[in-house]
């Protein structure tokens, strides 16, 4: 189909970016009598659009942030906890689209879903519309021109118009919310920024409008600073995530707080396309995962949102300092303990981190077993010119094991944090699934 043709139908935003090389080109549609070797061109197709969808939100996307200042700053790239949201997005428009050109028959599968991530995408990242137009062309240079194109072109278009119409006014920089803890009392965090930033970075997001999941999955909350587990936990994070913790394995925790402490988003979804590439599922069960893994990611970083808006608990680089304050002899005071790492602009309970690898290792566990070898690819860090290197796990467990305790090891969390968001990220997946397999 002639690209001019193309955007007429698809098109959903106008400003460009320079272009970047597009997805590897699928040889042909999804679901055609011709059957298995099509079936794989329509796995291939969305595998190279999940990459597309990664590279968009965090590679080339840029936003300005809400509630915008005034003056408004230059657009920067999207935050992690943020970026889960348009790539939740982007899964289920083209879980819908594979679903609808399936029952509708005769369409080219490829073609929606190609069609359906590219309009999500420009939707929510405009400056990128010139690299997803590029995508889109070398997607459907692969496809024979035909009615089974135009229709899978029309099923991605409503199936991804019908995903941003369902997100209108659904809470997205919501101003209202904003971090207004008393930072005086024991165990609560200094809000990072003034008005109108909200003090802490997107305090809005905890309270945008589910993505699948109606209601937030029930934690405990933190520690009790009266308890013997938050004694524990203090003085665990006082002894190994300092900057100048020392001991045999020091250099060994550091190497994987360092891995981990990048977008863990890009490094995971990476390693499992590439693993898919080597071993296909049916485009269906492949798109369902997705589907699953990144709404489910989005729902799980929504919830811990909220926590970290409503409970503010104090950071270890604040508790350590603070530690006069919670009453305990057994936690003792450092005016000079530093975090192995830097402290993100946020209050600790729960971790965001864990809700992102343990909705990740849930899903691909779910649906793959736990022995899925995994290779990571570095993500540079700072400072710059650091980049880690790559890791090797043979299965979803012991990389769980070791992004749990990059957060320790680094001396940005607690346990008790890690412990609670990896069960609202592993309670998420599971009630996500059994939602979306009754769709």
């Amino acid at each position: 189909m002639h690209l001019r043709r193309v955007l007429a139908l698809t098109s959903l935003a106008a400003l460009a970016l320079t272009s970047t090389t597009a997805p590897t080109v699928a040889s042909s549609s999804g679901r055609h009598p011709t059957g298995q070797l099509e079936g794989m061109a329509a796995t291939t197709t969305l595998l190279d659009w999940q990459l597309t969808a990664i590279e968009t939100i965090y590679v080339d996307g840029r936003i300005v942030l809400p509630p915008v200042p005034d003056p408004p700053p230059a657009a920067a790239p999207v935050p992690i906890p943020v970026g889960t949201l348009f790539l939740g997005y982007t899964a289920l428009a083209v879980n819908d689209a594979i679903q609808r050109a399936d029952r509708r028959g005769g369409a080219s599968t490829s073609a929606a879903i190609a069609t359906a991530a590219h309009d999500v995408l420009a939707n929510y990242l405009p400056n990128t519309q010139a690299k997803l137009d590029d995508a889109l062309r070398a997607t459907l240079d692969g496809i024979p021109d035909s009615p089974a194109e135009r229709r899978g072109v029309r099923i991605g278009r409503r199936a991804a118009g019908e995903l941003i119409a369902s997100r209108a006014d659904d809470g997205f920089g919501d101003p209202q919310y904003v971090y207004a803890l008393d930072a005086t009392q024991p165990g609560i965090s200094k809000p990072v920024a003034a008005p109108p930033a909200g003090g802490m970075l997107a305090p809005w997001l905890g309270h945008v409008d589910p993505l699948v999941l109606p209601h937030h999955v029930q934690v405990d909350g933190p520690p009790a600073l009266t308890s013997d587990e938050w004694v524990q936990d203090f003085n665990e994070v006082k002894s190994v995530g300092s900057l100048t913790a020392a001991g045999p394995d020091v250099a060994q925790h550091r190497a994987i707080a360092d891995f981990f402490y990048a977008n863990s988003v890009v490094a995971l979804e990476r390693s499992l396309v590439a693993y898919l590439r080597l071993h296909p599922t049916p485009v269906e069960r492949t798109a369902r995962m997705f589907a699953v893994m990144n709404a489910g990611m989005a729902d799980a970083v929504r919830n811990v949102w909220r926590l970290k808006l409503e409970v503010g608990f104090w950071r270890p680089a604040e508790a350590i300092v603070r530690a006069g304050e919670d009453g305990r002899d057994e936690t003792v005071a450092d005016a000079t303990w530093t975090p192995y790492r830097a402290t993100p602009p946020y209050s600790e309970y729960a971790s965001g981190h864990a809700a992102i690898t343990g909705t990740f290792a849930e899903t691909a566990r779910i649906y793959l077993g736990d022995h899925v070898p995994l290779h990571l690819v570095s993500v540079p860090v700072a400072p710059p010119g650091v980049t880690p290197p790559d890791r090797d796990y043979t299965t979803l467990s012991a990389l769980e094991h070791d992004a749990f305790m990059a957060r320790i090891w680094a001396g940005i969390h607690f346990r008790d944090a890690m412990d609670d968001g990896y069960y609202i990220a592993h309670r998420t997946v599971q009630r996500v699934q059994r939602i979306l397999d009754c769709s």
